[in-house]
């Protein structure tokens, strides 16, 4: 069966920074990780060194909830905000 890229779906747009989804063994048809994003449309599955891949849950929360969609997205938010997230992937130190 032939294979082919399909573009990881978009989860938030920020300041100038998109923010996509990463999939399960980066296989859209293992739906979208809950916790893990990307900077880069190639960005790949948690655990392959990538700087612009990364956890939800290791930004500043500020009070917000990264068991939610809501609360994760006010969370990638502000770390743009700060420019602990970039377009060219996360700077600096992750909580």
């Amino acid at each position: 069966m032939p294979y082919g890229w399909i573009d990881p779906e978009i989860y938030l747009q920020h300041n100038g920074v998109t923010v996509y989804h990463v999939y399960g063994t980066d296989d859209v048809s293992n739906g979208p990780r809950t916790y893990w994003y990307g900077t880069d449309i190639e960005c790949a599955e948690e655990g392959d060194g990538s700087e612009y891949t990364f956890d939800v849950r290791q930004l500043p929360r500020n009070g917000h909830d990264p068991n939610t969609d809501e609360g994760r997205k006010a969370i990638i938010r502000e770390a743009i905000e700060v420019g602990l997230v970039t377009k060219d992937g996360l700077r600096g130190e992750a909580v």
